[in-house]
């Protein structure tokens, strides 16, 4: 099995476990559907990658992502965008396996140098 595909079950895990910190529920995760998506994503941006950019969808204040209450389909279409952000700074801490540090605390320390 290819190492990026090893990693999917712990991309899938932070998904569905940071989704729950902001939302209050369980993620209403689709294997086959959802675990689609997120191979591709892996495969392009590697795991660590997709972590990072999930993050970022997370913080998004956009007003669609919120009205479709931040889902894996609208994630995917959302990585054009999603790139132009500092993901690449918040993947660290992923291929590092530091300790989780809110995203908000990344860009603020992005920001303040």
């Amino acid at each position: 099995m290819k190492k990026k595909e090893s990693e999917l079950p712990r991309v899938i895990k932070h998904v569905c476990e940071s989704w729950q910190r902001k939302k209050g529920a369980k993620y209403p995760f689709q294997g086959g559907k959802h675990g689609k998506i997120l191979k591709w994503l892996c495969s392009t941006y590697e795991p660590s990658g997709v972590m990072a950019l999930w993050d970022l969808y997370l913080e998004s204040d956009a007003d669609f992502h919120k009205q479709v209450g931040y889902t894996i389909e609208v994630f995917g279409m959302s990585i054009p965008k999603l790139v132009d952000g500092p993901w690449k700074s918040i993947k660290q801490k992923y291929v590092k396996k530091e300790g989780l540090m809110p995203v908000r605390d990344i860009l603020f320390r992005i920001a303040n140098g």
